[in-house]
């Protein structure tokens, strides 16, 4: 069964399809239906509180007799099943002898709210990988919440903690430089992570804004440490002291030379590579910001499907 074979059957069995999802409800009763291997797809139905032992029993039962496999994990019931590209009278006859099953064992479609833990929840919506009860209320409730947190914070405040971050992330390469005369690669990989947090320490503007701050203030520390590596050698091959004018003088000389920036980023060239290594390992870090926040939202938001009162 292909992509568009598997979204065609999934329409016809009322389910909205994204993608390898389709979800929706049968008879009240919550299903995520996720396409996998060739013929291969999974049932997902959410039910609440520990059902398990009352319709364990018959679910196996039945699906032997499906020439199905079925598992109950984290309060789902996981069925596993072929299904060929017109087998939609089977699918059907599927679907509604679990939820038969469901309703001889008095397992009732699931109620509570999974934000607020109350119940009579208005709504079904994809989220944490199942078909899962709650209010529309409580979903535009975290999304007010995430869109104060985008337009919380302030730039000024961003850019100070940024600052200050990158020198707390330089300083083990300042050391390093100070007491053994040269800076490790390895060390550039802690300075995007310093201005993160440093950033969000200060209440900063946690959108985007932090991740190009990191980006643009790690590759900047680079030239420094190299520009500061390169006076401290220019100063002790003329037996000069490290003193305020004299460090002046050299870094001046050195900034005149007309290819100074292409011979620092040649000398970098694994600094550069290391503090790159460092933003990426920590993209997932940086990204996370309370505008993806909103992003994930607004897309539990968009699975959002009504209760079948039939």
């Amino acid at each position: 069964m292909d992509k568009m074979d598997y979204k065609e059957f999934m329409v016809k069995n009322d389910l909205k399809v994204e993608g390898n999802l389709a979800y929706g409800n049968v008879k009240g009763y919550p299903l995520l239906v996720r396409k996998k291997m060739g013929k291969n797809v999974e049932l997902s139905f959410y039910l609440e509180d520990d059902p398990w032992k009352k319709i364990r029993e018959k679910i196996i039962e039945y699906a032997k007799l499906s020439k199905a496999s079925v598992c109950f994990e984290n309060q789902h019931v996981i069925w596993n099943t072929k299904l060929g590209k017109r087998e939609y009278t089977r699918f059907q006859e599927m679907l509604y002898g679990i939820v038969r099953i469901f309703k001889e064992k008095g397992v009732k479609p699931p109620k509570r709210c999974v934000i607020c833990g109350e119940v009579h929840s208005d709504s079904f919506a994809v989220i944490d990988g199942g078909n899962h009860p709650l209010h529309r209320a409580c979903l535009q409730e975290q999304l007010n919440l995430t869109r104060e947190r985008v337009h919380s914070g302030s730039y000024v405040l961003g850019v100070l903690g940024g600052l200050l971050g990158c020198l707390i992330g330089s300083l083990p390469c300042i050391l390093s430089l100070s007491l053994i005369g040269k800076t490790f690669c390895v060390l550039f990989l802690f300075i995007p992570p310093c201005i993160y947090y440093c950033c969000k320490l200060v209440k900063g503007k946690m959108n985007y804004f932090v991740f190009w701050m990191s980006v643009i203030l790690s590759f900047l520390s680079v030239y420094i440490m190299e520009l500061s590596a390169l006076t401290r050698y220019n100063l002790l091959q003329q037996n000069l002291p490290f003193e305020g004018y004299y460090i002046m003088r050299i870094l001046e000389k050195l900034l005149s030379y007309k290819g100074i920036w292409l011979k620092l980023t040649s000398s970098a060239g694994l600094n550069f590579v290391f503090a790159l290594m460092g933003i990426l390992i920590n993209w997932e870090l940086i990204s996370q910001t309370s505008l993806k926040a909103e992003e994930n939202v607004v897309e539990v938001i968009n699975t959002i499907n009504y209760e079948n009162k039939n």
